[in-house]
């Protein structure tokens, strides 16, 4: 029992840092005698191509975002200070207002006239 207090607990997101991946907006719950963890995780990639933007020919960069909720647990114990490793794994249930995964997302394209560069974020 944790009573009314309040707790600051650290945790270890365990995560890819080669991929340059982030963990934002982690939420913590507590249940029975663990922890459960829920965070977004984001990570960006780019690549660069040749190819062609409305006729011209063109350097094409595209820079990837991928974002997913993760989730995880940890077990609670009542040593405060100790720093808690919580492997998190993407969670699959999020869903459109149909039923169906989130497909065809939006991308932003930007044309720079003085290179002949098109910049994707897709």
């Amino acid at each position: 029992d944790m009573g009314n207090g309040m707790v600051d607990w650290r945790f270890l997101l365990n995560g890819d840092l080669a991929s340059n991946e982030a963990f934002i907006n982690p939420s913590v719950l507590a249940v029975g005698d663990k922890f459960v963890v829920a965070a977004r995780r984001h990570r960006r990639f780019w690549n660069q191509t040749v190819g062609e933007y409305k006729g011209n020919a063109a350097t094409v960069v595209n820079e990837l975002w991928h974002s997913e909720i993760v989730i995880g647990e940890a077990s609670l114990n009542k040593t405060w200070a100790t720093a808690q490793s919580v492997l998190l794994s993407p969670w699959e249930g999020l869903r459109t207002e149909a039923g169906t995964q989130w497909e065809k997302l939006c991308v932003e394209e930007t044309w720079i006239p003085e290179n002949s560069t098109l910049v994707r974020k897709v």
